[in-house]
């Protein structure tokens, strides 16, 4: 189980990437109709590497944050939500994954466990100012 701040590489070693990385981020198709690209933006990216949506999103998300040359930090959690780094303490993290997307350090959204439409779409109307409400919005 990855916890704390986790680089990307880490999941093309094993047992994540015969288990599900490799597979999951081969298979992904980015949509490169979106406009993702913005030096102001950084994304924290709150996951589990034993959690199912996590398995599905995060090598999605990876692939788009390299096609897009997106500014990311990746933060392992346990199964009870908590990467010992303390991170997550402030943050109200329910449920994996979570994206929060900030604008010069400040909050301007989030996707939580999994997007409304897609990744990118949702991304898009994050970084771009468009109403939007995550699944399971507190």
């Amino acid at each position: 189980m990855l916890t704390g701040i986790t680089q990307s590489e880490a999941f093309t070693k094993e047992p994540y990437a015969s288990d599900w990385y490799t597979r999951n981020y081969n298979s992904y198709s980015v949509d490169t109709t979106q406009n993702l690209k913005s030096d102001s933006i950084e994304i924290d990216v709150f996951f589990g590497s034993w959690c199912g949506d996590c398995h599905k999103h995060l090598p999605a998300f990876i692939k788009i944050a390299e096609h897009y040359k997106l500014n990311y930090r990746l933060i392992g959690l346990n199964t009870k939500k908590v990467s010992h780094t303390g991170l997550e303490d402030s943050q109200n993290i329910k449920r994996a994954p979570t994206f929060i997307v900030k604008k010069q350090g400040s909050e301007i959204g989030r996707i939580i466990e999994y997007p409304v439409e897609s990744l990118e779409k949702d991304l898009g109307k994050i970084f771009n100012a468009e109403p939007y409400t995550p699944n399971y919005a507190d």
